[in-house]
């Protein structure tokens, strides 16, 4: 296998460039020749003999009885491992010598660059009260966010829970420990009150020491309760901490982007607030190299499926008149859970293209793994509510979405679409503007069609048009497509036909009064 990418060559550059090899220019040199010949010959063609020839000048007779080929090889070896382990550990890629030869490969490493993600130190509550309650409670409530937090797979969290004996001077000695490998800090305290418990979470950035989020909880002191109780606690904590949404993927965005597969991630994540073409194309290009350089990342293939199902749906990048996209959603999340089975992305994606093809008995198996894996996901349990909602269960999916508003109070404007969309097709009108006045349709342009459709109800034409042509700067082909970007955000026929319905009346409405009207075509 021969390497002429430029990713083979930034690999060597950077074990050349680093600290590791800065004192050994012998196995330096020795590594230039190695990259040179294996992109010229190949790797398997790289031999012991070559090296001992080409690069120690042995005669073929001396390479036979000498070493010292192979003991610079093995100090090589030495040498890259070390790098790696230090200096290279957040490389995804990784340099190696290819067995049964001299030449080098070039391995996707074991972290994949997962390890940009931030980390979160985790350490027991304190105990401001000091009976044996409250320390069960300032334990258990670490144990439930360890727990909760080890699913989203976008953290590293630390933990050394079971190395303490819960004292105060060993939570002293934990958070100095923490504050030196964490990047932020969950630590809170227990304060016991008449009729139960204060609980106060806070988390805290260990560069800065400024606290960056807290929040006062109250906890029954009742028997039968407080488990339950204690447990929801943890669960609204990890919901605003770690959903892509949340508190610390926010803090992480507002810093330069590294370039990293996580940062890809991230980029994905904020394209889910907004549903935008220029978000979309931030995200699937992040996406598309993080996953060339760190192909072992499941959340960054579990992220560019979500990216192809919304040029699926929304028809960016003008995906609309074919299903190749759906289909690439699959193989990306399939092959997402390959790499890690408990995926909760991926899981939730193969929920969203089951959702899409209308093959209800595997979207139901799919949601109910996902909302069991993560009940705190409030995109995942918000997205999963959309859905249920919009295939007719308006009930159970507005269940849905009020868990995930609790969950997440500062949520995107999409969470609303299920809340004005029922109001809609119930023909309660004001109710659903109330709704839709929720919305900045810069952040979600999809909720322009509610607006246009219920003006075009109301006899308020201009105002539809004038909100029509808005959507259509955003999507100028939408005229032409309208019916299939209908079916395609509503599956189910019900909200679709209410919408073309109306938005037909006032195609027709408009041709009469100015003779042109919207162009829908292909109904």
């Amino acid at each position: 296998m021969k390497h002429h990418s430029l990713q083979f060559d930034n690999s060597v550059k950077a074990v050349l460039g680093s600290e590791t090899f800065k004192r050994a220019s012998k196995i330096c040199k020795l590594l230039e020749f190695l990259a040179d010949r294996t992109a010229a010959l190949g790797a398997e063609n790289v031999t012991a003999q070559l090296v001992a020839t080409a690069f120690f000048q042995l005669t073929a007779q001396q390479a036979e009885k000498s070493s010292i080929h192979r003991v610079q090889i093995s100090r090589l070896k030495t040498l890259l491992t070390d790098f790696y382990r230090q200096e290279g550990r957040n490389q995804s890629w990784q340099l190696s010598i290819l067995a049964g030869c001299y030449g080098l490969d070039l391995v996707p490493s074991a972290d994949d660059q997962s390890n940009f993600s931030p980390r979160l130190a985790i350490i027991p509550f304190q105990n401001l009260g000091g009976d044996s309650s409250q320390q069960e409670i300032c334990i258990g409530m670490a144990h439930d966010l360890i727990h909760m937090l080890a699913q989203t797979r976008t953290l590293r969290l630390i933990s050394m829970t079971h190395q303490m004996d819960y004292s105060e001077a060993s939570r002293a000695k934990f958070l100095s420990a923490a504050n030196e490998n964490a990047d932020y800090v969950l630590d809170g305290s227990v304060r016991f009150k008449p009729g139960g418990y204060e609980i106060l979470s806070k988390l805290t950035d260990v560069k800065t020491c400024q606290v960056m989020w807290s929040q006062k909880f109250e906890l029954p002191s009742d028997p039968t309760q407080l488990f339950e109780f204690q447990n929801e606690i943890a669960l609204k904590i990890a919901a605003s901490l770690a959903t892509p949404s949340g508190v610390i993927s926010r803090l992480v965005r507002n810093k330069p982007s590294d370039g990293s597969a996580y940062a890809a991630v991230l980029h994905f994540y904020a394209h889910t607030e907004k549903y935008t073409p220029q978000s979309h194309a931030i995200a699937k290009a992040s996406l598309l190299s993080a996953v060339q350089n760190a192909p072992l990342y499941a959340e960054a293939w579990a992220c560019l499926s979500g990216i192809h199902w919304n040029e699926h749906v929304f028809g960016f990048e003008k995906a609309l008149t074919d299903s190749k996209a759906l289909d690439e959603s699959i193989r990306c999340a399939m092959h997402a859970l390959t790499l890690a089975p408990d995926c909760v992305t991926a899981i939730y994606a193969l929920a969203s293209s089951h959702y899409q093809r209308g093959e209800k008995s595997l979207f139901k198996e799919y949601s109910s793994k996902v909302l069991e894996l993560a009940p705190y996901r409030s995109d995942i349990v918000a997205g999963i509510g959309v859905f249920t909602a919009c295939n007719g269960d308006w009930e159970g999916g507005l269940v849905l979405m009020d868990r995930a508003r609790e969950l997440t109070p500062l949520h995107p404007d999409w969470y609303w679409l299920p809340y004005y969309a029922n109001e809609y097709r119930q023909g309660n009108l004001d109710k659903s503007l109330d709704y839709l006045s929720k919305v900045n349709p810069q952040t979600f342009p999809q909720s322009l069609l509610f607006f246009a459709a219920i003006q075009a109800r109301q006899g308020k034409h201009p105002a539809a048009l004038k909100t029509f042509s808005a959507l259509k700067k955003i999507f100028p082909d939408l005229s032409e497509n309208l019916p299939i970007y209908l079916q395609r955000l509503f599956p189910h026929s019900e909200m679709r036909n209410l919408l073309l319905a109306d938005l037909l009346d006032l195609q027709a409405e408009s041709a009469s009064e100015t003779g042109s009207g919207l162009s829908i075509t292909n109904f």
